[in-house]
């Protein structure tokens, strides 16, 4: 086959995907025209040019990603690649310099790395890093008063510095912030675009927009291979990978973008050993488990909470002995858990401004944990009280959808239809899910809160919990109702899309 006839297969097989799909990609079409209308400005539709470029692009994107999607679960991997790719590289450009949380630090962080320092430590109370990382960010931040950085959104896009259009300066100069508790290997992917963009001798936003394209072409491989591997819950799994928010900071520096899509491949193994025949589980999966959970462990210490799920799996799908190997696992993982917070984390913790925020702010654990035991039904109110912060992550760029979009997803979570699963297996998703939620809560507490908080716990987002959302299905779905979900997947997909959209358009309606 030539390559003309080649082509020519391909459109015929575009248009028939296109006829097939329509009206799936019409509702997606009418939702995002919609959103337009309610979310329109005066100065939109007095200079609507940008606005009418986007809305044309990701309708091109949108409907092209729903007809690509064939209606069979193999397909589905390939459709959520491509969706979460091209909807992150254009977030990757459009989305202000280091708007997203802390993105500051992770720049810096992925600069240091990119230049060879993979276990970078303070000097002088700073680090060194790229004199244009400072340049590019400069404009990003606002100084206080309490020596404290904040975001000025006003000023952070690239239409309103000059710094972009410079050539990279690579003279090093002290920053005091780096995440040095952080390994290296969550930084690579945007160390890469950095070091390429040094390479190529590009203007200095290149470093930025290509270390945020590596780290969100990162993300979409994880999930891709994530829904790829799961035998089951392949469409919540696509939905969860696609929460807008999760493809906002997949597109940053922020080394959130692995550990939210080491989260979706730990949960898509523990799927897969779930359904594994009786008697298959060997040493080999409990090491590549151990050794996943491992590496996002390393990233966030509580996610090696995690490696519980090893024996809450149903023991007859274990070779041998090895389901009390998977006890081994725990304590093994247990331990370095424990060295790894006191011999590099914490010390790690403390390279960097955040020491003074425990000198000036009145941070001490020691006090904290005094305080939180003398005033225990306070500590356990507000560890009851994520809802409250839901707001402050979705916000990031659709506040009125917040509501409708929480309906969404908790009726994919909860009503998709699905085979009944163990209960064992369930309880024991539960008991994870509980001591991952608990437990960062109480490090936010011991580590950010000054003694005696206990109404408002500082730093608590959402987006923390995000690696928890795949398991919701996984345990509290109770749709066991067997039949075709063609027509439902369909559509969920088509509306997953649209969500992923509205965030691209309120970004350029907000903020150009």
């Amino acid at each position: 086959m030539d390559i003309k006839e080649n082509i020519e297969n391909n459109w015929v097989d575009l248009k028939s995907n296109l006829l097939n799909t329509k009206k799936y990609w019409i509702l997606f079409l009418l939702l995002i025209v919609f959103h337009c209308l309610i979310r329109f400005g005066f100065d939109n539709y007095a200079h609507p040019k940008l606005e009418l470029v986007t809305l044309l692009l990701i309708s091109i994107i949108g409907v092209l990603s729903i007809a690509y999607y064939k209606s069979d679960n193999k397909s589905l991997y390939k459709t959520a690649f491509v969706v979460i790719l091209m909807f992150g590289i254009i977030c990757s450009v459009i989305t202000p310099i280091c708007i997203i949380p802390d993105e500051i630090e992770h720049f810096a962080r992925a600069d240091i790395t990119a230049s060879g320092d993979l276990f970078p430590h303070h000097e002088n109370n700073s680090f060194q890093v790229s004199q244009s990382v400072l340049d590019l960010t400069a404009r990003g931040v606002m100084h206080l008063k309490s020596g404290a950085e904040k975001m000025d959104h006003d000023n952070s896009s690239i239409l309103r510095t000059d710094a972009d259009t410079k050539p990279i300066n690579d003279t090093k100069v002290p920053y005091r912030n780096a995440f040095a508790q952080n390994p290296f290997f969550g930084y690579l992917p945007q160390a890469l675009g950095i070091f390429i963009a040094k390479l190529l001798d590009l203007n200095a936003i290149w470093m930025l927009w290509l270390g945020r394209m590596f780290n969100v072409l990162l993300y979409a491989s994880l999930a891709a291979v994530a829904i790829k591997k799961t035998p089951i819950l392949k469409v919540p799994l696509f939905v969860m990978a696609c929460i807008p928010t999760m493809i906002y900071i997949g597109a940053s520096m922020s080394i959130d973008s692995f550990i939210n899509g080491m989260g979706l491949i730990v949960i898509a193994y523990f799927f897969s050993m779930y359904k594994s025949p009786k008697g298959s589980l060997n040493e080999r999966n409990l090491l590549i488990f151990s050794l996943l959970v491992l590496l996002i462990g390393l990233c966030k210490v509580t996610c090696f909470a995690f490696i519980i799920l090893l024996v809450f799996l149903p023991r007859d799908r274990f070779e041998g002995k090895n389901y009390y190997y998977g006890f081994l696992c725990v304590v093994l993982l247990a331990v370095i858990a424990l060295l790894w917070s006191k011999f590099y984390a914490n010390p790690g913790f403390f390279e960097s401004y955040r020491l003074q925020k425990w000198i000036v702010y009145d941070v001490n654990s020691t006090q904290q944990v005094d305080y939180m035991l003398a005033h225990k039904k306070d500590a356990i109110i507000e560890i009851l009280r994520i809802p409250n912060y839901f707001e402050n992550d979705l916000a990031f760029s659709w506040v009125h959808m917040i509501p409708v979009y929480l309906m969404f997803l908790g009726a994919v979570g909860l009503l998709y239809p699905h085979e009944k699963i163990n209960l064992k297996s369930r309880i024991g998703a539960f008991i994870v899910l509980m001591m991952i939620y608990v437990g960062t809560y109480i490090v936010l507490l011991l580590t950010w809160t000054p003694v005696g908080q206990l109404n408002e716990i500082a730093g608590v987002q959402a987006r923390y919990f995000y690696t928890l959302f795949p398991l919701i299905p996984f345990i509290f779905g109770f749709n066991h109702m067997s039949g075709d979900k063609l027509e439902m997947d369909n559509y969920i997909i088509a509306i997953t899309i649209a969500f992923v959209a509205f965030t691209v358009l309120n970004i350029i309606l907000g903020i150009y």
